[in-house]
């Protein structure tokens, strides 16, 4: 399993970095560095990040519930996977 996860300053939101960054990771993950076939890919971001939840599901991710306990981020989020 694969997990990405970035964070940006809000000032950063909608200039299109997530978007250049996360597209450029999954075409090295899903090429270069697994050759064969990839189980999946996590990733998860902010619930009130609406941009970045669009670019997930737009990029082909499936929103698969929110982030539990364990993942130690401090705020809430949606839990997203890719495979």
């Amino acid at each position: 399993m694969i997990q990405i996860d970035y964070e940006f300053a809000v000032s950063a939101w909608g200039h299109g970095y997530a978007t250049e960054a996360l597209s450029r990771v999954l075409a090295y993950a899903f090429g270069w560095l697994y050759r064969a076939e990839l189980p999946r890919i996590l990733a998860w971001t902010r619930v009130d990040n609406l941009r970045s939840q669009k670019l997930l599901l737009r990029l082909g991710f499936e929103q698969i519930g929110n982030c539990s306990d364990e993942a130690k981020i401090p705020q809430p989020c949606f839990l997203y996977k890719l495979t």
